[in-house]
This record gives C-alpha cells, sequence and structure tokens, in this order.
C-alpha cells in the first residue's frame, strides 16, 4: 500500500550537531522552525537587483512558443487536462540547463542560487537530497488554474521541497493566482504571487 511521507523534521536534525548551526547563511533557524511547524517558508526580495533582466529572459521562452501544456503522472501514465491544470511550462534540465547558461544566465544564477538552499539544508540538517528539477511556468490569464492537490508522488521519494519563484510584476489582488497551502488543522494559507518573491513548501 501507498503511503505519503512523513514530512522531514528539519530542526530535530540541525539539533544533532552543535556545528550545525553555525553553518547556516541561506537559512535561520526560525526559518527551520516554520517549515517544521507550518510547513512553509516565505522571503520576499529573494533576487534584488536585476531582476527585471531575468523576467525578459523568463519572457523571451514563452514568446519563442517553448513553453507546452502541462501534463500530470508520470512517464507513460501522464495526462493533460486544462480544467484541472492549465499552466504551460518547459523543464529547465539537461541540455536545457546547459543552454541556460549561455542564453539565459540570470535565470542560470537563479536555478543556481535555489539549488545552494537544498545544498544547505544537506550540510546543517542531513537532508540528504541530491538534485533539483527546474521548470519555468506560466498561466496564461482567462481563469487558467490547479485545483488543489499533493505536490509529490504517493509513495514517492523523489520530491522533497517545492520552491516557487515568482515574477509577477505589478501583480494586483484582483489578477487572481494565489496559491492557497491546506495545513494538518484544516486551515489554509494563501499565498499572494508578487514579483521577487520565493516561496519554499514540504
Amino acid at each position: 500500500e501507498k503511503v505519503l511521507l512523513p514530512a522531514y523534521q528539519f530542526r530535530e536534525h540541525l539539533e544533532k550537531n552543535r556545528n550545525y548551526a553555525r553553518k547556516l547563511r541561506k537559512f535561520s533557524v526560525d526559518d527551520l522552525k516554520s517549515l517544521d511547524e507550518d510547513g512553509y517558508i516565505c522571503r520576499d526580495g529573494f533576487w534584488g537587483e536585476g531582476f527585471k533582466e531575468m523576467r525578459l529572459e523568463a519572457e523571451r521562452y514563452y514568446n519563442e512558443g517553448q513553453l507546452k501544456e502541462s501534463e500530470m503522472g508520470r512517464l507513460e501514465g501522464s495526462w493533460n487536462d486544462n480544467k484541472t491544470r492549465g499552466d504551460v511550462i518547459i523543464w529547465m534540465n539537461g541540455e536545457k540547463r546547459i543552454e541556460m547558461e549561455t542564453k539565459s544566465p540570470n535565470l542560470f544564477k537563479l536555478f543556481t542560487k535555489i539549488d545552494s538552499l537544498r545544498k544547505e539544508l544537506n550540510e546543517t540538517c542531513e537532508f540528504d537530497s541530491h538534485h533539483t528539477q527546474a521548470q519555468l511556468a506560466c498561466y496564461p490569464g482567462n481563469g487558467t488554474h490547479y485545483v488543489k492537490h499533493l505536490d509529490a508522488y504517493v509513495g514517492g521519494s523523489g520530491r522533497r521541497l517545492t520552491v516557487l519563484y515568482y515574477m509577477n510584476v505589478d501583480w494586483k489582488k484582483e489578477d487572481g493566482g494565489c496559491l492557497k497551502i491546506h495545513k494538518d488543522d484544516d486551515s489554509t494559507v494563501e499565498i499572494e504571487p508578487i514579483a521577487d518573491r520565493l516561496l519554499i513548501f514540504q
């Protein structure tokens, strides 16, 4: 029977060795507490200067028609249903990641910076995560959305954390697109998708 893996307890692992906390640079102890207790961290101004250039690089992929309708499921069992999930995406792994270093250097630096978060959790919390998968996605308006779902495959261990980085310049509440987190106590939290905001959740 397939079951969901329990949430990772970051502080429990951090406290195993007093030197681990001293290595924290990109996270604080309070950040790890939020991941443990709330299940997420939200950080504004993640990139800062140079955001506009990075946004233009992302737009280029969309304007070139490289983003395609997203699919759900895995491999031969995947399917598409835009009533369930309406974004268009491009995976930025393998050859695309190599190409990105010269074609889109700011995006490449962004993904590298995000990957450095994983490496710090490995070093300080025994997270034992071996790689990241990068995806560029766009919800092109007209009510496109993604219904309530689990952001991991049941019984799988491949996706340990999800990291979202938003590039929505001049976003307004009437634009929609908030991400709703459903917590264990049945409460919900809405995250507004404002530009240069980073969201991490498990």
